[in-house]
């Protein structure tokens, strides 16, 4: 057994050290230069990497201080409308009550 876990201890210290190369070549190359989804992901292979109970605990305290939980994230599909929506509500495009239960009556039969 202890074999096994001495080549396991292994693969975790290459992989570990194989994020610790990716973040020097990436940190050497202008953050300009990074997309977003670049650095979470190499954001997310760091956190990863993390074997540390108390660090953990820490990201996480610090994730949920910056990112509560009642944030709603919406899919670019969906904030695309919402920005149409808001958008039409600027430019005065707008129906009233009446006329938007006029319409739901319609739709539904009434």
């Amino acid at each position: 057994m202890s074999k096994h876990l001495s080549i396991y201890n292994f693969i975790l210290c290459l992989y570990e050290l194989l994020i610790i190369f990716r973040t020097f070549v990436i940190r050497n190359i202008s953050d300009a230069a990074m997309t977003t989804i670049e650095r979470k992901q190499l954001l997310l292979q760091r956190l990863f990497a993390v074997n540390d109970e108390q660090q953990l605990e820490a990201i996480e305290a610090f994730m949920n201080k910056q990112c509560p939980d009642d944030v709603l994230y919406f899919s670019s599909e969906l904030r695309d409308k919402i920005d149409t929506a808001l958008n039409q509500m600027q430019q005065g495009q707008v129906s009233t009550m009446e006329e938007m239960e006029r319409r739901f009556n319609q739709w539904s039969g009434k």
